[in-house]
């Protein structure tokens, strides 16, 4: 009977360290990702003269093991202006790591998260929704699409660490494999 117990207590006590364990799904870790990066935005300011920038995650959307982000950029030089909307799609499965830097802007810094590609092929698709200069828009039919090999989308500095290991466990439930790393 005490073998009996034993055996039981010490299957029960597996049975909460798994469940204690277990990995987000994927649900719950574009939830994560969504309620982070949505939205982010930062500014900052040269004191070097009037030249401001300002970068915002505009959406971020997950379709199975696809990203979808809208980048919002504005530089300002005194009087003028470039604004510009972005719209990027990256598969996942295609991204060979993630790498974190960071860029002194005045009084700011802005910390970059950077998606490269196996072999640096070109499987990042990049399209301009929206372009003004100056006050003079342009039509996103006119602009050039491109493919990337590299793309780099602020983060919130206090999340850095957090949103590589949640992209990463997302880019493993897609199947994709592990980064590399020297």
């Amino acid at each position: 009977m005490k073998k009996l117990l034993l055996s039981f207590l010490f299957i029960a006590a597996a049975f909460t360290t798994q469940a204690q364990e277990a990995k987000p799904t994927k649900e719950q870790t574009v939830d994560y990702l969504t309620n982070v990066l949505n939205n982010y935005s930062i500014e900052g300011e040269r004191e070097s003269g009037p030249t401001t920038r300002k970068i915002k995650i505009d959406k971020i959307q997950f379709t199975d093991c696809g990203m979808n982000i809208s980048i919002y950029s504005k530089s300002t030089f005194g009087p003028d202006y470039v604004e510009k909307l972005t719209s990027y799609a990256v598969n996942l499965k295609d991204v060979e790591s993630l790498e974190i830097s960071a860029e002194k802007y005045g009084n700011s810094t802005f910390y970059y998260l950077s998606f490269k590609c196996y072999n640096n092929k070109k499987l990042i698709n990049s399209s301009i929704e929206s372009e003004k200069i100056g006050g003079n828009s342009y039509n996103p039919s006119e602009q050039k699409q491109e493919k990337l090999s590299l793309l780099s989308i602020i983060i919130p500095v206090d999340s850095e660490e957090k949103i590589i290991q949640a992209l990463n466990h997302h880019r493993k439930l897609c199947g994709a494999p592990e980064p590399i790393q020297f």
